[in-house]
């Protein structure tokens, strides 16, 4: 089977000659051969062809394929046995999406920070099922524009995050953040083919809709990490875009340590109790290091860091806990 569909030269569905799909988008007039049943290995076992040139009532449709080396197969797709869009009884149940990340930017084929979303209930192959068939994607309303690769404002892709289990093994679906409002709640809707389709809020500014603004898991703005570097503290966050992070880092008004106030050590020598906005990879301020000298070596540590975003106040509050 295999052989026979790398052989296809031509498909024709009625009157209408039909092209090869050349790229993971499948659209009207296409014909694609793939993998349907992995079972056997990497075998091409399947023809998909758009649906769009196919008329399943009174005689149906002539469907002809002509293949080099083979004679050429006409079948005819009329009445129960044409496939069409099932009914909203019919459909699969979506995935959850149990978390959306804010991502910063890296690489060349990223033009925009993006939100990452990652999904629950359902994984591995079936996720990637899914995912196959994502075909649009809504930001509070706005049609979002698949893409392949590069990421870019007003776009969205499906990616496989550990490609060692191929790179279209996908896991994860990013979308840029350039529609999403801080100021308020962000409705995602995905669509998928043959999928009910998903709905997820992302919580305006501040975390959830109770407003917690500490670092629970309810929290927008968090700290990501703290490790000692070089003698010094350096935090790392998520939950901001690239130019909220470095407007925050900018724009803080206090942190304290343990109960210890810091101070901004600015252009001067680092002292007791200093902080500073650092650039840990090269490409602008991203994170805050701390002095070691406000830390408890033997229990836990809190941190708590207030600044201003767009005009509103937000706090950050983070327990370190010594190894």
């Amino acid at each position: 089977m295999d052989t026979y569909l790398g052989a296809i030269k031509k498909v024709t569905v009625g009157t209408k000659a039909y092209t090869e799909a050349t790229s993971i988008y499948f659209q009207n007039d296409n014909y694609r051969t793939k993998i349907a049943d992995s079972t056997y290995g990497g075998y091409k076992d399947a023809l998909d062809l758009a649906v769009n040139g196919i008329d399943a009532t009174g005689e149906g449709t002539v469907i002809t394929v002509e293949a080099k080396g083979y004679e050429t197969m006409t079948y005819t797709l009329k009445g129960d046995s044409a496939t069409t869009d099932p009914g909203e009884d019919d459909k699969l149940t979506a995935p959850t999406v149990e978390k959306a990340e804010l991502t910063t930017k890296s690489g060349f084929f990223e033009d925009c920070d993006y939100y990452r979303l990652r999904f629950g209930t359902i994984s591995g192959t079936e996720l990637t099922a899914y995912l196959n068939k994502v075909t649009g994607v809504t930001v509070n309303g706005v049609a979002y524009t698949k893409e392949s690769t590069y990421m870019k404002e007003s776009t969205f892709r499906v990616k496989a995050e550990n490609d060692a289990y191929g790179a279209y093994a996908y896991d994860i679906l990013d979308l840029a953040v350039n529609g999403v409002d801080t100021t308020k709640d962000t409705v995602i809707v995905i669509t998928a083919e043959g999928y009910a389709d998903l709905t997820y809020t992302i919580k305006k500014a501040g975390g959830s809709s109770d407003g917690k603004d500490d670092n629970t898991e309810e929290a927008k703005y968090k700290v990501s990490s703290c490790e000692l570097v070089d003698g010094r503290y350096r935090l790392m966050f998520n939950g901001f875009s690239e130019s909220e992070l470095k407007s925050f880092l900018g724009n803080i008004t206090e942190v304290t340590v343990a109960e210890n106030k810091y101070t901004d050590k600015g252009w001067y020598s680092w002292g007791k109790h200093n902080y500073s906005k650092v650039d840990s990879k090269g490409y602008g301020v991203d994170s805050l290091e701390l002095t070691a000298d406000g830390f408890n070596t033997n229990d836990d540590t809190e941190i708590v860091i207030k600044g201003t975003l767009n005009g509103e106040e937000v706090t950050i509050t983070f327990t370190y806990t010594a190894e």
